[in-house]
Parts: structure tokens; C-alpha cells; sequence
């Protein structure tokens, strides 16, 4: 079999999801996202389930983590880990099992370097023993980007990759599988943007009412009242109340 032709103005379309090959035109595998309102607006009615998703937000605290906590807490039920990998603030253990999270299952890992947060990503997406690998790099090119997605497809992992959203950032191509926007609302209300997905196009934004955890994290610069706290790494930092 020959190998297939590379041209980079194709690999721009695709990043941009405005090209699909044959194969993609199945339904992706899913993972209920908890929430009707939500999965009605994504492919698949779901996050992907082997695929990058990333999302985009312009502070921490507007309730980014909040979209993931059903999804999380289901995927804490399987004996594998949920990494965390280079979150800008300690979890908080107790509210993470207030949301149905079974907080043994998780693991975190702290990077010094934007280039440890990329590689311990793909490397948990590749190690077989993780559920779900999420991430907080500072930067991450269009290549980086795009061996996460071959990684989380090729091991059918969901990869989360949460990043803090610059001016223009909303229009850089993403390989990713689907590329989300937040613009906070209110407390618990924020407006969600699909910029990119597989098999669709850009869509208009909606409103959706948040479900906020109490003591979602530690205020910086606290410290954790119990072991579990500690050994998770807590949800911390300030916002998400």
C-alpha cells in the first residue's frame, strides 16, 4: 500500500475541520457528558472518547472543571487513573467526592516545565492504566496538539486540555476533536462556544447553567484539612464556589 500524500494546505482544512475523510462520517465514540443541554449541541451527544478536547477560558474559576464532574465521575469507576497533569491549583478531595468522583482513582502530576506537562500527557495517554488525562500547558503548538490527538485516538483515551484563552487564540487551527470557547455569564452561568468539531461546523454560542460544587477548591495559599485532600493534590486555587 502506498503511503498516503501529504500536502499542507489538506492538513489545514482538516485541522480546521472543514475536510473529513471517509471513515469519520461513522458516529465518533462518546462519553456522556451528564448534561441533555450539552450533549445536544456536541457530536457524538458526548465528549469525545478518543480524542482531544480542548477548552478554551479567559480566567480560572468561571466553571470550566464543572462541565467534566459527571463524566469524571463515571469514569472514576473504572480501575484505571484520571490524571491530572500541571493543574494551577491543589484539588480539593472532599469536593471532588461530594461530586460523585472517586478521588483513589485519581492521580496527579506536577510538572516544572511547559514541556513536562506535554510530554506527561502523552505519555499517560499511551500508558494503558488512565481513563481519562487531563492537562494545563501554558503553550501548545498545532504539532503538540496534534500528537495528543494521534495519541488519545490510537489508545482511545478522552485527553482535556485546558487553556487559558489569549486574544485571537479562539482562531489558531487545532487538530483537536473539539475545541471549546467559555465566556463567563454570571456565578453559574457561562456562554459556550464550539469552534471546532469533527464532522460539523462552528456553531452559534449558548448559554448553560452551571452545577457548582461548595469549596470546589482551596483559596490560594491554604492548606488541606484532610490526608485525602493532600494525597489528591486538591481542586485549589480561588474561584468555583
Amino acid at each position: 500500500m502506498t503511503d498516503p500524500i501529504h500536502c499542507p494546505m489538506l492538513d489545514q482544512l482538516f485541522d480546521r475541520g472543514q475536510v473529513w475523510q471517509r471513515h469519520q462520517y461513522s458516529s465518533p465514540p462518546a462519553i456522556d457528558t451528564g448534561f441533555a443541554t450539552l450533549n445536544q449541541h456536541l457530536p457524538g451527544a458526548g465528549w469525545p472518547a478518543a480524542g482531544v478536547t480542548e477548552i478554551l477560558y479567559p480566567q480560572h474559576g468561571i466553571g470550566e472543571l464543572s462541565l467534566l464532574l459527571p463524566s469524571l465521575a463515571k469514569l472514576s469507576q473504572r480501575e484505571l487513573w484520571i490524571i491530572w497533569v500541571g493543574p494551577p491549583w491543589r484539588l480539593n478531595a472532599p469536593a471532588l467526592a461530594a461530586a460523585g468522583v472517586d478521588v483513589r482513582r485519581i492521580l496527579v502530576v506536577s510538572p516544572a516545565q511547559n514541556t513536562g506537562i506535554l510530554w506527561a500527557l502523552e505519555e499517560g495517554l499511551k500508558s494503558g492504566a488512565a481513563s481519562a488525562v487531563l492537562g494545563w500547558p501554558q503553550q501548545a503548538s498545532s504539532t503538540q496538539v496534534r500528537r495528543l490527538q494521534i495519541c488519545a485516538a490510537q489508545h482511545e483515551v478522552p485527553c482535556f486540555v485546558f487553556r487559558h484563552q489569549r486574544p485571537g487564540g479562539q482562531n489558531q487551527q487545532t487538530p483537536s476533536a473539539l475545541r471549546l470557547q467559555l465566556k463567563p455569564l454570571s456565578t453559574d452561568r457561562v456562554e459556550i462556544r464550539i469552534l471546532k468539531q469533527r464532522r460539523g461546523w462552528p456553531a452559534a454560542p449558548f448559554p448553560f447553567t452551571l452545577q457548582r460544587c461548595p469549596a470546589f477548591r482551596y483559596p490560594a495559599g491554604s492548606t488541606p484539612s484532610t490526608g485525602d485532600a493532600g494525597r489528591a493534590g486538591g481542586l485549589g486555587g480561588s474561584g468555583n464556589k
